[in-house]
């Protein structure tokens, strides 16, 4: 025997829609933490420095923070719930130098992206995505550990979100 649920919306206690379901079945989940972040400029960030991406709001970029849990000012994201994440960025080698450019969970690299050498013709591309098991409150950054990288407020993102 099977079960039917038929339901268009499920909320919390206090009114807080947790998921609506369309007419063609599809699941929304509007509360899910998610945030995409750029830089405001350009800007060329140093050995032994965070990469912080100072804007979530500019249109035309798929900007957002659903949760208010990235921090512009810091660079920092602060999980406001245990759970998988997934995160990503994507900045540049300065055109001069090598870099590597690390992921960091609360004060532990955990991985890079990283260009050796130097071109004076081009800035390479430094990306690097992965999924974490995070508890709440643990903080995620992106920082430059090796050589410059140069960000593109065009090109360069740093973002991430709740699997489950």
């Amino acid at each position: 025997m099977t079960s039917t649920l038929k339901v268009e919306n499920i909320k919390h206690t206090n009114n807080t829609t947790a998921q609506t379901i369309d007419s063609s079945g599809r699941i929304l989940t509007p509360a899910r933490p998610s945030f995409k972040a750029k830089s405001s400029s350009n800007k060329t960030i140093e050995i032994n420095n965070d990469v912080v991406f100072d804007d979530i709001t500019t249109s035309g970029f798929g900007l957002h923070d659903i949760g208010n849990n990235y921090n512009t000012s810091t660079g920092i994201y602060t999980a406001p719930i245990a759970g998988v994440y997934f995160f990503q960025f994507c900045v540049y080698q300065n055109a001069s130098t090598g870099a590597e450019v690390d992921l960091y969970l609360n004060t532990q690299p955990l991985g890079v992206g990283r260009e050796f050498g130097s071109s004076s013709l081009s800035y390479n591309t430094l990306n690097h995505c992965q999924n974490l098991l995070l508890s709440a409150n643990d903080e995620i950054k992106v920082r430059c550990v090796v050589g410059t990288a140069y960000v593109n407020y065009h090109v360069s993102s740093f973002s991430g979100f709740l699997l489950g």
